[in-house]
C-alpha cells in the first residue's frame, strides 16, 4: 500500500488505478489510515491538510522515539551496553 496517494478528483484516473491496484493488495485495510482531504484551489484548504500533515508526522516520531527508549528494544538495549 502506498504512504501517500494524490487524487485530484473524485473517481479520478489515478483513485481508478489505485482501487482497481488495491483489489490485488492486502484484504483488511491498513491501520491506521489517515485520509486527509484537501482543494488544491482554496490555499486554507491546502494549509490545513499540511498542518494535520505534520501533526500526524510529528506524532509518528514522537512515538519511535519512544519506542525506542522502552526497555527490551534491541537498539536500545544495545547501546546501553
Amino acid at each position: 500500500m502506498p504512504v501517500l496517494l494524490a487524487v485530484f478528483e473524485r473517481s479520478d484516473a489515478i483513485e481508478a488505478c489505485f482501487d482497481e491496484e488495491a483489489q490485488t493488495m492486502l484484504e483488511e485495510p491498513p491501520e491506521p489510515n489517515v485520509i486527509l482531504p484537501l482543494n488544491g484551489m482554496d490555499s486554507a484548504s491546502v494549509a490545513s491538510a499540511f498542518g494535520k500533515l505534520a501533526s500526524m508526522t510529528q506524532t509518528l516520531a514522537a512515538a519511535g522515539a519512544l519506542i525506542e527508549m522502552m526497555p527490551g528494544n534491541e537498539r536500545t538495549e544495545g547501546a546501553r551496553k
